[in-house]
């Protein structure tokens, strides 16, 4: 008795019966959905971005395979309306959203080891939010979702002595332009507000 092959996909020999194409569809067909399987992994714990600076949103496919001849699709709330697009071999440009044109980057370097990260350049406090990644092999698509904070370092703040009170003198502290902006909280210790 004949001991079979221990992969499908090793099956070189076809018969020309109809069992036999039966038997070659069938295993050509398992063997191109194997080489199909992916994951699309992102990280964990949204991302974290400074106004006016630029941001690296990571994602990559698991295992480690080429997506030079992908789709890889990065949107917000809606697929069509996108903030990058990949596809046919090269970046489609034209109708992403407005707000991200000519601020976005894909680095096609690391496509052929499964590196499908974007960069977006001068962040804005409109930028936070959720992020999707979708790649699309032609046979199978995957995603993976990410949260993008965004922060502005304000200005250094300024203390000053507003006012000597029965029993105490008024301090302020001033401070601007931080995104998002601090939370006020009352320290009745201190006999007023702190940030």
């Amino acid at each position: 008795m004949k001991k079979m092959p221990s992969s499908l996909c090793q099956i070189s020999r076809v018969s020309t019966s109809l069992p036999g194409f039966l038997t070659f569809f069938i295993t050509f067909h398992i063997c191109k959905v194997e080489s199909a399987l992916f994951t699309v992994v992102g990280p964990d714990q949204p991302v974290t971005a400074i106004v006016g600076e630029e941001i690296v949103l990571p994602c990559h496919l698991s295992p480690n395979m080429s997506a030079e001849n992908m789709e890889v699709r990065w949107f917000r709330s809606e697929f069509t309306n996108y903030v990058h697009l990949y596809r046919d071999g090269r970046d489609q440009f034209g109708g992403e959203m407005p707000e991200y044109r000519t601020r976005t980057a894909f680095w096609k370097d690391g496509l052929t080891h499964g590196n499908v990260s974007l960069r977006i350049l001068n962040i804005r406090p409109s930028d936070e939010g959720q992020y999707t990644c979708f790649v699309n092999d032609g046979i199978a698509d995957e995603e993976a979702v990410m949260g993008l904070k965004v922060a502005a370092v304000g200005s250094n703040p300024i203390i000053s002595v507003e006012d000597y009170q029965p029993g105490g003198i008024r301090v302020t502290c001033r401070s601007a332009e931080w995104y998002p902006e601090p939370q006020e909280t009352f320290n009745e210790n201190l006999g007023g507000k702190e940030l």
